[in-house]
């Protein structure tokens, strides 16, 4: 019985070890957002606009209206990388998003999934 009450309480301390490690890659710092895509949108030019659980204000560009992150029509991986973003827009997963530095519409330069 002892062993499973240290068990028990062992399990507890590691997952509240994940749960705030996970939390804190959460978020975006100057060159990237980490989180979950909240929304997608695009324009009749073909541009798609991402919202993250983040917060877009803290890059080191210019977020299109305060909040949304571009991946350019003309890029030459626009299909594999919006691929790689509904894929994890529909699985509710985590992408970290990672822009062009000083873009005047925050251009999303790649992206990476983390299992």
């Amino acid at each position: 019985m002892y062993y499973l009450k240290q068990l028990s309480i062992s399990v507890f301390i590691a997952l509240i070890f994940c749960f705030s490690v996970s939390s804190a890659y959460a978020g975006c710092s100057s060159t990237r957002c980490v989180g979950t895509i909240e929304r997608l949108y695009t324009n009749t030019a073909g541009d798609l606009f991402i919202a993250t659980s983040g917060n877009e204000l803290a890059l080191d560009c210019t977020a299109v209206d305060d909040n949304y992150v571009t991946l350019e029509a003309d890029n030459a991986s626009f299909n594999a990388l919006y691929a790689m973003m509904l894929t994890c827009l529909s699985l509710n997963k985590s992408i970290g998003i990672r822009i062009v530095t000083g873009s005047d519409n925050c251009a999303v330069s790649y992206v990476y999934m983390d299992n």
